[in-house]
């Protein structure tokens, strides 16, 4: 910062009657660094600026470093709220007045926040938010002693926080990504895996398409390789993370690393008996195969998994089956054995309350009805499942039904009406970061730039009945993992 702006701050924040060479000596103490220099203003009230210029003078023979001049004056500033200081730097955002409460020891005297802030060491607006400067927050955290108990504590103080019972953005779910946060610095992995299992994190990020914020929570708790390194989880929780980095990684393409995580999920459920861990495995499997376009390979490890779901009653688990069994005929290019199951499914999911999953059938009965060229009955089935996908928020489905619907409506020689929708889908597939939604999108929109002046243009089919596209791109069919 500049000297004579530095000296400026600091007349104009209460030392205007500290002569004019000595405040040229304070911000020159501490070469104008901001932090040091609000950390400055407070300290010279508190002692005095003779005294502190002597103390800045001394420091300088040792240190050169303008953080830990920094540092110097807010060791001398914190006094007895440093233990305060210390605890409350565990938070890694902004906290409510019950979270710096949560902190609290016999020893934290009754104002010590006010004190805080007004030494500027505790930032706040005025209504409940508090927060802590990256430098602060930095001195305070390197002085924390027993760093495990404060993480821990506030794990239980954001636990204690409900959730909203219909979550629509990430920020609703953000006590719980904090609590699976401090649980993993705590390093209480198992603890950790527990939190995005039972608050649902797993499932609302995939439904919003948020693949990075999923990624980084399982980074969070496992090591650098987790198919080879050691970590510390227990089977159970080890095979659930296994199981949903798989499905993670299939949803970003990345298909043979997560038939890796399948394959370790299965042999530990098979390991441990857990049956419906095992049939969700083997269905994931499925899901990987056929994506790799093995529908037959994909069959098998369906069947395995539908045998299973039966013979242990898991109802949602034999829908989802049934479901990618539809998909696998499919793919086979036999719809109507594809319409069978999936009308199964759809009977299943809507018994059960399965609105996702009935979006999904609901979908898959629109493509198989355009593969059999009936496109007036696949837009009927393509609406109900946009309207579904929108309802739960469902941004990937919203953005593959959009784009199916975009593709019909091109078939049927509506060309407007097909890039209004194909633009509605690459939004969504740009919002979520979704390749497949993005590529299709764009490259259907290519094709139809040279007649979007014309919605009679003879380049598609107009009758009722056009053949299915060959560039039709197969919906992404998700089975969520169940709970175990």
């Amino acid at each position: 910062m500049n000297k004579d702006f530095a000296v400026d701050y600091l007349a104009s924040n209460g030392l205007d009657e500290v002569e004019p060479e000595k405040l040229e000596k304070l911000a020159t103490g501490v070469d104008g660094h901001p932090l040091a220099l609000k950390l400055l203003v407070e300290l010279v009230k508190v002692f005095g600026a003779a005294d502190v210029i002597q103390d800045l003078s001394l420091y300088r023979k040792d240190k050169e470093e303008t953080i830990l001049k920094a540092r110097k004056l807010f060791d001398k500033l914190a006094g007895n709220e440093k233990e305060l200081l210390e605890r409350i730097s565990i938070y890694r955002g902004h906290v409510g007045l019950e979270g710096l409460k949560e902190m609290f020891t016999e020893h934290t005297p009754k104002n010590a926040v006010k004190k805080l802030i007004d030494k500027s060491l505790l930032e706040t607006d005025h209504n409940g938010t508090y927060w802590l400067h990256p430098l602060v927050q930095e001195f305070s955290y390197e002085d924390l002693k027993n760093k495990k108990e404060a993480h821990m504590i506030a794990v239980k103080y954001y636990l204690s926080i409900p959730l909203p019972e219909n979550p629509t953005k990430k920020e609703d779910l953000q006590p719980s990504i904090e609590a699976h946060y401090h649980a993993c610095e705590a390093e209480e992995y198992d603890l950790a895996a527990k939190i995005i299992l039972h608050s649902n994190l797993h499932v609302y990020l995939d439904i919003w398409g948020d693949y990075t914020t999923l990624i980084t929570l399982y980074r969070q708790l496992l090591p650098s390789d987790p198919l080879n390194d050691e970590f510390l989880l227990s089977k159970e929780m080890k095979s659930f993370v296994f199981g949903d980095l798989g499905l993670t990684f299939m949803q970003l393409g990345y298909v043979r690393k997560a038939i890796e995580y399948y394959e370790q999920a299965l042999k530990i459920s098979r390991e441990i008996g857990d049956r419906r861990g095992e049939g969700a495995d083997l269905g994931n499997l499925g899901l990987a195969y056929s994506d790799l376009g093995e529908p037959r390979k994909a069959i098998e490890y369906y069947e395995q998994a539908l045998k299973i779901s039966r013979e242990i009653g898991d109802r949602r688990g034999e829908g989802a089956d049934l479901g990618n069994l539809g998909s696998a005929y499919s793919h086979l290019g036999e719809p109507r054995k594809a319409i069978e199951y999936y009308e199964q499914a759809l009977k299943i999911s809507r018994e059960i309350g399965d609105r996702r999953n009935e979006g999904t059938w609901l979908g898959n009965l629109g493509l198989a009805y355009s593969h059999l060229g009936e496109p007036r009955k696949a837009i009927e089935y393509y609406e109900q499942a946009l309207k579904i996908s929108r309802e739960i928020g469902d941004r990937r489905n919203e953005g593959t039904w959009l784009g199916n619907l975009g593709l019909v409506y091109s078939g049927l020689g509506e060309s407007r009406k097909a890039i209004e929708l194909l633009k509605q889908s690459l939004s969504i597939g740009k919002e979520i970061e979704d390749p497949r939604i993005i590529n299709f999108c764009e490259n259907k929109l290519k094709e139809l730039d040279e007649i979007e002046d014309s919605e009679n243009s003879d380049y598609y089919p107009t009758s009722n009945n056009p053949p299915a596209s060959k560039n039709l791109y197969q919906t992404i069919v998700s089975k969520l993992k169940p709970k175990k």
